[in-house]
């Protein structure tokens, strides 16, 4: 499948087209990893952080509105991926004094 809308692709992918999925990882991945980027993150944990979010994204595909709204949908998924990981870093750093 090749780029296409990732709304229609989400929809594809929520009624278990593995295909629609992959397509969606490719119509998305650049401008979700600019929004991972954009936070200040190093470039490992920009790309930690957009594998753990399409990880999550296909975990919870089930959840996901037919609401015209994939991209902000796997925004809010990369910002949660994000928060978890700030709350790991200080946590560590609280550990190690």
């Amino acid at each position: 499948m090749e780029h296409d809308d990732p709304d229609r692709l989400a929809r594809a992918a929520r009624a278990g087209d593995r295909e629609a999925f992959r397509g969606l990882f490719l119509a998305t991945h650049r401008d979700l990893r600019l929004y991972i980027a954009a936070h200040g993150v190093s470039r490992e944990q920009v790309e930690e952080t957009l594998q753990a979010t399409y990880v999550a994204a296909l975990e919870k595909i089930a959840t996901y509105r037919d609401d015209g709204a994939a991209r902000p949908w796997l925004k809010r998924i990369a910002y949660h991926q994000l928060v978890d990981r700030w709350r790991e870093q200080r946590r560590q750093a609280a550990l190690e004094g």
